[in-house]
């Protein structure tokens, strides 16, 4: 049963310590996560198999063995995927990712609870503690 102010993460990142940041970031709001985590080289048919729904996608298109840039470009072209919110947050910003948000790794942790709160649906961001408004608010001033 989800939670009210539960954000649903898909991360395509083989870095255990990414899910990790993203936990505490939003710990530290109030908030919590279900981070679905992909670490390795999959069909995009698979991210969105069953009845997995994601707020968020959170992609390395560099992770994967490089493979995440092939995964992201199929998620874009995927019914569910097309109209997902992606941040993209990656050591490497040569590129640039059209209609994503994007941060560079690494990140402060508030950066990165920040750079979230930002790329959800405004209609998920009301569904949150007060606290994550604020900081929210308070970054976008």
């Amino acid at each position: 049963m989800e939670t009210q102010h539960e954000i649903r993460i898909l991360l395509i990142d083989e870095n255990p310590k990414v899910r990790w940041s993203i936990t505490a970031a939003l710990a530290s709001l109030g908030i919590l996560s279900k981070v679905t985590v992909v670490d390795r080289v999959c069909s995009v048919n698979d991210l969105f198999m069953g009845e997995a729904e994601f707020d968020l996608a959170i992609v390395d298109p560099f992770a994967l063995l490089g493979h995440g840039v092939e995964l992201f470009a199929s998620m874009h072209a995927h019914p569910i995927g097309k109209h997902l919110p992606v941040l993209i947050y990656t050591a490497s910003h040569k590129e640039k990712w059209n209609g994503s948000h994007l941060l560079t790794k690494p990140a402060h942790n508030d950066d990165l609870a920040i750079a979230i709160l930002q790329t959800i649906p405004q209609s998920k961001v009301s569904e949150l503690p007060v606290s994550a408004v604020r900081a929210l608010t308070t970054a976008s001033a």
